[in-house]
């Protein structure tokens, strides 16, 4: 047990002797077609023993299995759902990426600018840090978090944005309707050409045209 914390936490001997067997289940899962950055996958174990880990034993049985399979079994819970939720934020934030494109003449940058500044401090510089062309291991490595930390901060502060871009849109605004139902409601590229009748073709460059804008804002290149 933590004595700053009173939350029970994998002695390093444990942990050591766990971590092979967790990341040859991710393996595992990545064959059988889970879309796993392997990359990240010492993140996913080390989220596992921080957030998970601490209700393990007590939760434990012995007369129903091994400690080590019923570990491994908690660990492929956490996993298929930690990936599932990871593969919908990649796919909000895959074109926060440096781009032209250039705002349409009626956006309203007064709210625009209320909703980047409504935003926390801390939300606020990693957003724009990473409009900036920061990576997501960058950003990681500055604040000593796991990158699904960060992933998790820049989608909030995202969608908190790009909600408030699509009431600021002409009304009837393609883009803005794009960006009520991607962000604000969560939806996918998919639901979105469908409620829209549009190609998904065209919703992806109407998020493209959405965060280019946002983008654009943020480093100062629109007033």
């Amino acid at each position: 047990m933590s004595p700053t914390t009173g939350r029970v936490v994998p002695g390093p001997e444990e942990y050591e002797r766990l971590r092979p067997r967790l990341l040859a289940i991710l393996g595992q899962l990545r064959w059988s077609g889970y879309p796993i950055d392997m990359s990240m996958a010492l993140d996913l174990v080390h989220d596992f023993f921080v957030e998970v880990w601490p209700g393990l034993r007590s939760r434990f049985d012995a007369n129903r299995g091994a400690w080590d399979s019923y570990v491994a079994g908690a660990f492929v819970r956490f996993a298929r759902r930690r990936i599932a939720v990871d593969s919908r934020w990649r796919a909000m934030l895959r074109d926060v990426v440096p781009t032209e494109l250039s705002a349409g003449p009626d956006l309203d940058l007064d709210r625009l600018r209320g909703a980047l500044e409504s935003l926390p401090a801390g939300d606020r510089r990693l957003l724009l840090d990473r409009f900036e062309g920061e990576t997501e291991r960058g950003l990681a490595q500055k604040r000593g978090w796991s990158r699904y930390a960060v992933r998790e901060r820049l989608v909030r502060a995202l969608a908190q944005v790009a909600s408030v871009f699509g009431n600021a849109a002409p009304p009837g605004s393609v883009d803005g309707r794009v960006a009520r139902l991607l962000f604000e409601e969560g939806r996918s590229v998919p639901a979105v050409a469908a409620l829209l009748k549009l190609t998904m073709a065209q919703v992806h460059a109407a998020r493209a045209r959405v965060l280019a804008v946002m983008r654009r804002y943020a480093k100062g290149e629109m007033s």
